[in-house]
């Protein structure tokens, strides 16, 4: 897995230059942010981090009720690590199914 920063681009100041840079991604791992919501709505395999109290739009959820390539990781206890040790399984499973 390459992680790669691009400083030139700010995501806050350069939504578009965000927007394009994340269209060009495979899959993207993040947590609840204007990145959640812009790889959703591009249909890219999504793999968030909620916090224990998530957003009212998760309607508890596993997956976005919105986005159907979004899957929703919540922290049951803040202080564990529950919710990344399961987005761990599930992004080596999305790995190890990727077209190489």
């Amino acid at each position: 897995v390459d992680l790669i920063e691009d400083p030139s681009i700010d995501p806050i100041g350069d939504f578009d230059g965000s927007v394009a840079q994340t269209a060009a991604l495979d899959a993207v791992v993040t947590i609840q942010n204007a990145t959640l919501y812009t790889a959703g709505g591009l249909g890219l395999p999504t793999f968030a981090l909620t916090p224990p109290e998530p957003d009212w739009r998760w309607l508890g959820c596993a997956h976005s009720p919105w986005h159907e390539n979004v899957r929703l990781y919540r922290q049951h206890r803040e202080g564990t690590h529950d919710a990344l040790a399961r987005m761990t399984v599930d992004v080596k499973t999305w790995l190890d199914h990727f077209p190489r």
